[in-house]
């Protein structure tokens, strides 16, 4: 006989989100003008293989960079269209999807940011819901 939990598609559900991991990395700081390495991880933390919803025939993803007031500067996404294809994709037990790009310090009207503390978030948008990352801090000096 199952538990209820077990015949309750939102708790399996729930249950599955809790078990996929998604980590931005990045360096803590970087000299005004060179471009920042980013890199999301999404990481299958189970003992069993997830199926996975996720936009585009490229993955989509999107980098979110905010200033000081938390108003966004820059978004890897910002002025694009994003594509109505769905991809399936299967993540085995322990295996992780890396995504890369590269932030060339410049905002979403194209202008170079100023030294400062900036706060980063990857965002990888599925077919069940929009994941985050923990937010991290990058630090810009001359």
């Amino acid at each position: 006989m199952s538990s209820p939990a077990a015949d309750d598609p939102l708790s399996h559900a729930e249950s599955t989100r809790m078990r996929i991991v998604l980590q931005l990395s990045l360096p803590e700081e970087s000299r005004v003008g060179e471009p920042v390495p980013l890199m999301l991880a999404l990481r299958n933390t189970t003992a069993l293989p997830l199926e996975l919803g996720l936009q585009g025939r490229t993955i989509v993803f999107d980098v979110i960079v905010t200033g000081p007031n938390d108003s966004e500067i820059w978004s890897r996404l910002h002025g694009q269209s994003l594509s109505a294809i769905l991809q399936l994709r299967v993540l085995q037990p322990g295996e992780v999807l890396e995504l890369s790009a590269r932030w060339d310090q410049r905002d979403n009207a194209g202008r170079p940011v100023p030294p400062g503390t900036y706060r980063v978030q990857g965002v990888l948008p599925t077919e069940a819901r929009v994941m985050r990352s923990e937010p991290k801090t990058l630090l810009i000096h001359r």
